[in-house]
């Protein structure tokens, strides 16, 4: 119901956990994460599977980081935990999805991605001057019922950059 699943009295050791990623054209995939059991309870990685209602779109897979600032003074770096991330068709000025990054910094969009070009995007403030601005990727699907995952690098003019955002 929850997604959620608990696998009781397993012994230490390594363990690789599969799930099944169905598609419309009934061919299945199988995703694996593999977990360390050492103590009474391990947490494994979320799987992301499409099945069920995606049947029939695509689904796009991303993460975001950022850099956490407070008072102008440098916090650190890591997953941008509950930020918002967007999703439009490129070149359309409103959104047509939105949803909050998971605590590893992942986010899935699969609520109608059909083939089209589509951009990804977060919101974040320049560290000095405040001034909101958006941090953009462009990704074309090609096909219904795959996974895509989105590149975290990628080059804007002459510079390299990640899918990043400032959190002030």
């Amino acid at each position: 119901k929850d997604g959620k699943y608990r696998v009781n009295f397993l012994r230490s050791g390594d363990y690789a956990v599969y799930a099944h990623s169905e598609f419309a054209d009934g061919s299945m995939k199988a995703e694996v994460v593999n977990v360390h059991v050492s103590g009474s309870l391990t947490k494994a990685d979320t799987i992301f599977i499409h099945t069920g209602k995606a049947n029939g779109t695509s689904m796009i897979r991303g993460s975001v980081y950022a850099t956490y600032w407070h008072n102008a003074k440098y916090q650190g770096e890591g997953p941008a935990l509950g930020e918002r991330v967007y999703i439009r068709h490129a070149g359309e000025c409103g959104y047509f999805d939105d949803l909050r990054v998971s605590d590893k910094g992942v986010f899935v969009f699969q609520k109608d991605i059909t083939p089209g070009m589509y951009e990804i995007y977060v919101i974040t403030k320049d560290k000095d001057t405040r001034v909101p601005k958006l941090v953009t990727k462009t990704i074309e699907i090609m096909e219904t019922g795959k996974i895509y995952d989105l590149p975290n690098e990628f080059t804007f003019g002459d510079k390299q950059y990640t899918f990043h955002i400032d959190v002030i």
